[in-house]
């Protein structure tokens, strides 16, 4: 009775929305509907659920589809449907990425892989590879989306299973896609119009679109105009026959920017307003900010420079309220140029500014919150200089007054006894040794403010320094020898499955297995680098993939514990806490010869406190060893950067520990 009521109030709600209005016509819809909702459901209901949820689908209606997904999983636990709540699963992944929710997509798509891999199921785990590569590619992990999407296709090629084959245009596409990502535009046209030449699979017309917009897009990039020109027509004409919001909004946004490289503007226009009207129609705002950027420039061009700035604005709000760090980049490029057509340098350079700190994506936003850290900290530094001016100023009229009040006491008692002027004297001593006593404690207060302002500048060019390295070699190594190992393994892949004879060959399957062995340690190193748990899901998540990576090397067990640290911290101070608690566990494996570690996080409202133990062989902190303790050095640099203290206690053959106290002052940052 009550799995009854739940399924009513979810069509009640459908209802109210009016999202059945997309359904075949009335009599499927109240059919589908009846089998759906009836008082006991069975495999039949499932079906019919699945059926609602496919039409939703497929016209990019996805916060609908989204109910009766949800739906989908709690019938099918009901009913005991083991198969049925897998392809839930795999369903309700595929919508949360849609509604790009990727934690939330990767989550249910594990769930999904999880039931394909104990039920052998290979036609379920090849839909999950291809999702997870549409995830990973979303979120700008390239490599990993291209490895998912290579996974896959190696899979429904070797298959003699129809059903599985089927789907090798789709994942020809994921691998296409991928390529693109990393600038590989020859490669992206060659599997994508290997994936067109395949005919006669589940929702064919809707990937025709998709691949001939790919296509079309890679010409683009390549300057090819003509070749991009002609299948981005076929595009538009097959996406007439589509009923599908989201990929119209596509269709029309690829249309115009052709027409703008073509130079005309009115009909790059016309293209782009459809697909921003589109937009607010599927209440996609992570599109409607690239086609709201793209409509910016456009006017831009025909210099109507009011409405270009309108648009520009809207486009900018929308790609930083989502974190799309590229995106609002483009729109204060855009809003720098508008500014600089209107002859208003001042604001174009302020646009500017705001464009380098936005270009390089998540790493140089991290990199310009901790510009703006250390500026407020440089401003706080200069407001206490300027106090300590006012009161040396102030000291100093003081003993101006002293000095004529002694004069005319003095000319007025010159006619006392000696006994007075020597009580005088002997008072103006005191005064003055009290004065010289001031006038040292503010000069000494005066050095110790100079030293402290040049620490803060010290501190700032090694943040900046080190943290920039970082970030740049990560992203080469990343970008360009990770990109490079990735294309390797592909051809090598691809080859080893065209020549069979070298499936047989030893030598060739150890150079397989020593790239891709390589490219998982560039991958590795680049991490360690600058992990991109770390920028994306925070320090919890950073630290504890670090524990796992060392306790799976079985020289070490790592533990992390946290308490009240649900809240994330200003980006430079999980950097710089990041950093510490590396240095202390590498100097742990170097050093400590120990077996077990734990690292310990407990906040209570404003105060942090880290502790790092092991039960090593301990050393003595007496010790002179400078090269021994210069890790401890820069562990303690970084502590006193973040107004921190520590202690540090360590007995020999009994183990050492770390703690360490700060004060966090500051507002939780929200990604």
């Amino acid at each position: 009775m009550r799995d009854r009521w739940l399924y009513s109030f979810i069509f009640f709600i459908f209802l109210v929305n009016g999202s059945l209005l997309f359904a075949q016509n009335d009599k499927t819809k109240d059919s589908l509907l009846a089998i759906a909702l009836k008082d006991k459901p069975d495999s039949n209901s499932v079906i019919a659920i699945k059926t609602l949820q496919r039409i939703f689908f497929n016209a990019g209606l996805y916060d609908s589809a989204f109910n009766y997904a949800h739906l989908a999983i709690a019938v099918t636990k009901n009913i005991n449907d083991r198969d049925g709540l897998a392809k839930a699963y795999y369903n309700l992944g595929s919508i949360y990425t849609n509604l790009y929710h990727y934690d939330s997509a990767v989550y249910y798509t594990r769930l999904a892989e999880k039931e394909a891999l104990e039920r052998k199921d290979s036609f379920l785990l090849v839909h999950c590879y291809s999702n997870f590569s549409i995830q990973y590619r979303y979120q700008n992990d390239y490599e990993t989306s291209l490895d998912y999407a290579i996974k896959g296709a190696k899979i429904a090629e070797r298959s003699s299973d129809s059903a599985i084959i089927k789907i090798i245009p789709k994942l020809y596409w994921d691998i296409g896609a991928g390529l693109k990502a990393q600038k590989q535009f020859l490669k992206t046209i060659e599997y994508d119009k290997k994936a067109l030449k395949i005919t006669n699979y589940p929702d064919e017309q809707r990937y025709r679109v998709l691949l001939l917009l790919e296509i079309g897009d890679a010409y683009l990039k390549l300057n090819q105009l003509t070749e991009a020109g002609a299948h981005i027509s076929m595009a538009v004409a097959e996406n007439e026959l589509l009923n599908n919001i989201v990929i119209a909004i596509q269709t029309f946004n690829t249309q115009g920017i052709y027409f703008q490289k073509l130079g005309k503007s009115k009909l790059a226009l016309e293209a782009f307003l459809k697909a921003y009207h589109l937009c607010d129609s599927a209440k996609d705002d992570n599109l409607k900010s690239d086609v709201a950027n793209n409509i910016a420039l456009n006017y831009l061009n025909q210099k109507q420079y009011s409405n270009a700035q309108h648009f520009a604005e809207e486009a900018n709000v929308l790609s930083i309220r989502q974190k799309q760090f590229r995106r609002a980049a483009n729109s204060f490029d855009a809003l720098k140029a508008i500014a600089a057509a209107q002859e208003n340098y001042q604001q174009a350079l302020q646009y500017a500014n705001q464009f380098k700190n936005y270009s390089d994506s998540t790493i140089n936003e991290e990199t310009h919150k901790q510009m703006v850290s250390l500026e407020k900290k440089y401003e706080t530094e200069k407001k206490e200089k300027e106090i300590a001016d006012l009161t040396l100023a102030n000291t100093a009229k003081e003993l101006q007054v002293v000095k004529r009040n002694r004069l005319l006491v003095g000319g007025g008692l010159a006619a006392l006894s000696l006994m007075i002027i020597l009580a005088l004297l002997v008072r103006n001593s005191k005064q003055k040794q009290l004065l010289a006593r001031k006038e040292t404690t503010l000069h000494q207060e005066q050095i110790e403010f100079l030293k402290k302002q040049q620490q803060v500048v010290s501190l700032q060019s090694m943040v900046n320094g080190q943290e920039t390295e970082r970030s740049r070699i990560a992203k080469d190594l990343h970008d360009g020898l990770g990109g490079l190992f990735s294309t390797i393994k592909m051809y090598l892949s691809t080859l080893q499955y065209e020549q069979e004879t070298l499936q047989q060959n030893a030598l060739f399957a150890k150079s397989y297995h020593l790239i891709d062995t390589a490219s998982e340690e560039v991958r590795r190193i680049a991490h360690n680098m600058m992990p991109e748990g770390l920028m994306k899901l925070g320090l919890l998540h950073a630290l504890e993939d670090m524990c796992s990576n060392i306790s799976a090397a079985k020289q070490l067990q790592v533990k992390l514990q946290s308490y009240g640290m649900e809240q994330r911290m200003n980006a430079s101070t999980e950097i710089m806490l990041y950093r510490i608690v590396q240095e202390l566990l590498t100097n742990i494996i170097k050093h400590a010869q120990a077996t077990q570690a734990i690292v310990q996080f407990n906040r209570e409202e404003d105060r942090l406190t880290v502790t790092v133990e092991d039960n090593g062989r301990g050393f003595n902190l007496k010790e002179s060893d400078d090269k021994k303790h210069k890790g401890l050095e820069t562990i303690k640099s970084r502590v006193n950067y973040l107004n921190g203290q520590i202690s540090i206690d360590s007995e020999t053959e009994v183990g050492t520990t770390v703690l360490m106290e700060f004060l966090i002052n500051e507002d939780p940052e929200i990604f």
